[in-house]
């Protein structure tokens, strides 16, 4: 499939819908005063996951787009309300991977959303997966099915809430939606595209200790399904937007570059780098300042350790984002 963000979008407004942080008195740090505000409302509400809110001024019209939905909590539709956001103006839902910090509450906003709009996501986002736990989790141990079932038990594993194929289907039928599954990028907006199965240029930029079943097998998730979302900006770059970065932002930000032909402007998302070792937090420093963007705001999974190295090494461009933090750019 032939890959166009032509000239890219006008402008684009990022609004973080739902997060793991709330702080309704928030001030914004003035370098990035007029392109960064914290308008959470006071009753907005934080929960383990992510959903980020696109509004683009493309060439064929303004379009408002979700990654993720966060999780099952419907946090995201009292965000919303809080926010004076209409879940009925959103054209399209893209689920970045089948975790379901990320595709909770997915079944509740497709029932909010108008006839016509899309949800996009990959074939293989409906997969079983399990995450090890404690000392395991940052480690890619070769299990089998009665292996990882037997560390469930013990409590050193954890097999993840799955997203349901019918339940999704069968809204979409209801509300007259469009299910888009697709492993390749998928065309959101003029200058607007989720991305494909992101290449494996730095296999080490993998997350570890997290897997999925084939049959009766257990396999290392290498994330297949991971999609992110690139926003070409007109005369300033690729934003590159995330929802875990499982496939890692050396390998994210290669193929936003590679796919829009652009330098990255902005990376905001979830980057899970919250177990990372000093060495691999240096490592995804070094990556980021080789990358030279704009702007960058670690969300969800982050990792308190790798925020605070950011804040210390990047502090001119390192945003420290919120429920209702909105980034105009």
């Amino acid at each position: 499939m032939k890959v166009d963000f032509g000239l890219g979008v006008k402008d684009a407004r990022i609004t973080v819908l739902a997060d793991n942080t709330v702080n309704p008195i928030l001030a914004v740090d003035e370098k990035f005063v007029g392109r960064v505000s914290h308008a959470g409302a006071a009753g907005c509400l934080g929960e383990h996951g992510l959903s980020l809110l696109m509004q683009v001024k493309a060439e064929d019209g303004e379009h408002t787009i979700l990654l993720d939905t966060c999780g099952p909590k419907a946090t995201v539709l009292n965000n919303m309300r809080e926010l004076n956001i209409n879940p009925s103006s959103i054209e399209a839902v893209v689920t970045s991977h089948g975790h379901y910090d990320h595709f909770g509450s997915l079944i509740k906003v497709m029932e909010k959303l108008s006839p016509g709009s899309k949800v996009i996501l990959h074939p293989e986002v409906f997969g079983v997966k399990y995450a090890l736990r404690g000392e395991l989790s940052g480690k890619n141990l070769s299990v089998s099915r009665e292996e990882m079932e037997k560390l469930v038990r013990n409590g050193r594993a954890a097999r993840l809430p799955s997203l349901s194929r019918e339940q999704v289907e069968r809204v979409a039928q209801v509300k007259r939606l469009e299910i888009v599954e697709s492993s390749g990028p998928v065309n959101l907006a003029s200058g607007v595209w989720a991305s494909g199965e992101i290449p494996v240029r730095y296999p080490d930029e993998l997350s570890s200790g997290l897997y999925v079943e084939r049959g009766n097998k257990m396999l290392f998730d290498a994330f297949r399904d991971e999609k992110s979302v690139y926003i070409k900006v007109e005369g300033k770059g690729v934003i590159v937007l995330t929802g875990c970065c499982h496939r890692g932002v050396a390998n994210t930000t290669w193929d936003a570059q590679r796919l829009s032909g652009s330098k990255v402007y902005a990376v905001i998302g979830g980057l899970h780098m919250g177990n990372a070792s000093q060495n691999r937090i240096a490592k995804v420093i070094k990556t980021l300042k080789d990358v030279s963007p704009d702007i960058i705001s670690p969300l969800h999974c982050s990792g308190v350790k790798f925020t605070s190295r950011l804040l210390h090494d990047m502090p001119e461009i390192t945003v420290v984002s919120v429920v209702g933090t909105t980034f105009t750019l």
